[in-house]
């Protein structure tokens, strides 16, 4: 009866041990408690669970007693192939909806599995009993080694972490401002300031008077896409160049010379409330609060929802395909519907609302020091969970305009009601305040020239350019002290970059920092900007290096299209674009596609590898020689159009030829290269197609060629049959 324990304790230890850890290990920086006292609360459930399941085979009869062995036996293989092999990506689980129709494929290769594997087991049991134990103990030592090599390297994961006291009820000081003297700074989460402008056209006599003295600079462009990286720069004036790890630029940043450090070291009281203990212990402040979710609760129960949490986190990644969403329905996990936590994945907005609402009731101005105080909200930050009335909506709301705005006007009266507060407690007029978001949501943005100017991105279509528009496009309003009537609207060219050089300018610090106070920019400047745009994925919170930052230059309108250019691409160091041949549809190609693509698609390991180029280009990068010419040659196959699918080559900025393509078979085609000295040591090539597939019910992609593999070397083929030259 001893053969049960092993595949029980397979399943147990995935579940509640090394599940738990890969998770926790992977979101550091998500966690604000500890691994140990998440796991603490797993110790009951994982005894009474591995007793459930060796008891019911302890008890059973010997042959039904093989038969349950074999068939937990394939249960534990099921669940660590689902969560280490089978492992697809959904993108963040970060309380948004998921479109489970939306490769299906999973689900039919997820299916056989936990069909086939069962099946095979009672089929077989005999066999497969004699060898269970034995593999499941291989399985259980390797994840134990596993575990402990991580921990060696990285002993990080098993910190206390912060103590609960940053989590718990705000200190007194978090509601205390100078009776004298206040610096404030508010980041809205990802406000992205065309939706301002369209709040502020429903009621403009409102917003108007309620931010008296205000300036909202509504042509302010970011740094970044992310927060990760944007609040370094709003509090320094220095943007990341992916030349040194991240961690290390960010510690040195806000180390160095910030607003908060210069308004510290000049006597000023910095009391800074963050999202998620963002940034540890870096800088230098008075007091400093991570705002939890859900807001104002005991350690015990904070400590709980993040185990369950976690623990719906391991389900999620171990069930197959289809039942995923019954692990996360609207966000919710679960174990955390289990424990009855109605809005754990959505209470980032209601934590954020609560501590504004308890700011606002027990604000208090005794402090005799001048005070810098910073505070970071999420209420306008996704998911979207809140009507027009600011009422939870009862589910995730899709990303409709419409919802968007709705949210961010909630968040927005949430500022307004504790602005109100400060000029009751007779503070506001003497008040530096910046309300300001971090990033834009990535939103498309309603552009000049879209089709006239071509410069603006040789990579994306306008679709995707006006997209990384709403990144750069971050809310800004700014009232210096003693500033007096109506909210005013500016056009001149500023950046989140200029906010410190604006407050050592308004409050006299003499500091020099990056940027330019933004009273002192004209409003027709011609002057340059700069934005640098990536996918940010979860694993770049642990990264060192982005693989690559593309830079945007901005001179102009940021509504303009012809304002805007491409500027450098910041590789990570040691990155190696250099390209001989690569097969689409493998994971070698991943690192050399830009924008325009389909999911790998075939087997590259039998020659049917491919991937789609989508609508009207698709985009690479990768070395090109610069002192010799060389070949570019492709084999594709162009979706059965009636008309030639004609393709233009352009590598960085200029057409080098073109192809007619067949769509009935694959062919070679080639382009020669001409040498080129100043050609940039990574290349963008692009590929522009003169038709794509527009949308139909069997097939919403825009196709248009698919791609089998690609070549760069020195000659190109002769004219022989089949290979078409580029012209």
């Amino acid at each position: 009866m001893i053969a049960v324990w092993p595949p029980a304790a397979l399943i147990v230890s995935i579940i509640f041990l090394f599940g738990p850890f890969n998770i926790y290990r992977g979101n550091l920086g998500e966690f604000t408690v500890s691994l140990m006292s998440i796991l603490g609360f797993y110790l009951l459930p994982a005894f009474v669970f591995i007793l459930i399941l060796a008891g019911i085979g302890v008890f059973l009869p010997k042959k039904l007693h093989q038969r349950y062995v074999a068939l937990i036996f394939a249960l534990g293989i099921l669940i660590w192939l689902q969560g280490n092999i089978l492992v697809w990506k959904y993108g963040l689980l970060d309380g948004q909806t998921f479109d489970w129709t939306k490769d299906q494929w999973r689900g039919w290769l997820d299916g056989a599995l936990w069909i086939l594997l069962p099946i095979t087991a009672c089929l077989f049991y005999r066999q497969i009993y004699k060898f269970a134990g034995v593999i499941c103990i291989i399985i259980l030592s390797c994840q134990l080694v596993h575990l402990i090599f991580v921990t060696l390297n990285a002993p990080e994961t098993w910190d206390t972490r912060a103590s609960f006291s940053e989590y718990g009820s705000a200190p007194k000081e978090i509601f205390n401002f100078s009776s004298k003297q206040n610096v404030i700074l508010i980041i809205l989460d990802a406000f992205q300031s065309d939706f301002f402008e369209d709040i502020l056209d429903d009621d403009a006599d409102y917003y108007h008077e309620t931010l008296e003295g205000f300036t909202f600079f509504r042509d302010t462009v970011g740094s970044f896409p992310t927060t990760y990286m944007s609040l370094p720069a709003i509090l320094s004036g220095r943007t990341y160049r992916n030349r040194v790890p991240m961690p290390e630029f960010v510690k040195s940043v806000l180390n160095g010379r910030t607003i908060p450090n210069v308004l510290y070291r000049k006597g000023y009281e910095v009391d800074l409330i963050l999202t998620d203990g963002l940034f540890g212990d870096a800088g230098q402040y008075s007091n400093k609060y991570s705002l939890p979710v859900p807001y104002n609760v005991t350690k015990e129960a904070y400590t709980l929802l993040n185990a369950a949490l976690t623990l719906d986190l391991v389900l999620f990644r171990v069930v197959p395909h289809y039942l995923k969403k019954y692990i996360s329905i609207d966000g919710l996990g679960f174990t955390q519907r289990l424990l009855g936590q109605k809005n754990y994945m959505k209470l980032r907005y209601f934590a954020h609302k609560a501590f504004m609402q308890d700011l606002i009731e027990n604000m208090s101005a005794e402090r005799k020091k001048p005070v810098y105080k910073f505070i970071h909200l999420c209420t306008t930050h996704p998911p979207f969970v809140v009507d027009a009335n600011c009422e939870y909506s009862g589910k995730l709301l899709p990303p409709t305009r419409k919802n968007i705005k709705n949210q961010a006007k909630c968040g927005l009266n949430h500022i307004i009601e504790f602005l109100k507060k400060l000029k009751l407690k007779g503070i506001y007029a003497s008040s530096f305040i910046i309300i300001s978001a971090d990033t834009g949501l990535g939103e498309p943005v309603k552009m000049r020239n879209m089709d006239r100017c071509l410069n603006g991105d040789s990579v994306r279509s306008n679709e995707e350019f006006e997209g990384v528009v709403g990144s750069a496009l971050p809310l800004l309003l700014v009232k210096p002290p003693y500033s007096k009537g109506p909210l005013r609207v500016s056009d001149v060219p500023s950046a989140l970059t200029d906010i410190p050089a604006t407050v050592s300018a308004c409050l006299g610090l003499d500091e020099r920092f990056g940027g330019k106070s933004l009273y002192e920019i004209a409003s027709k400047e011609n002057r340059e900007r700069r934005f640098c745009y990536y996918l940010w994925r979860h694993e770049n919170w642990q990264s060192e290096y982005f693989e690559h930052l593309e830079e945007f230059i901005i001179r102009g309108s940021v509504f303009d299209k012809c304002s805007w250019r491409c500027g450098s691409f910041y590789y990570r160091p040691g990155s190696s674009y250099k390209i001989g041949k690569v097969n689409f549809g493998s994971d070698e190609i991943q690192q050399f596609l830009l924008h325009g693509w389909g999911d790998n698609e075939g087997n590259p390991a039998n020659g049917t590898g491919f991937n789609w180029a989508l609508g009207d280009s698709a985009s690479m990068r990768f070395s090109i020689p610069k002192d010799q010419p060389v070949c570019l040659r492709a084999n594709v196959l162009s979706y059965p159009f009636r008309e030639p699918q004609r393709v233009t080559i352009m590598v960085d900025g200029e057409v080098v030829g073109r192809w007619t393509i067949d769509c009935r078979q694959w062919h070679e085609h080639s382009v020669m290269i001409d040498k080129h000295e100043n050609r940039p040591e990574v290349s963008v090539v692009k590929f522009l197609f003169s038709q794509h597939l527009t949308e139909r019910k069997t097939e919403k992609r825009p196709l248009s060629v698919r791609f089998a593999w690609l070549a760069l070397d020195e000659g190109c083929p002769s004219n022989e049959k089949g290979i078409a030259k580029g012209k």
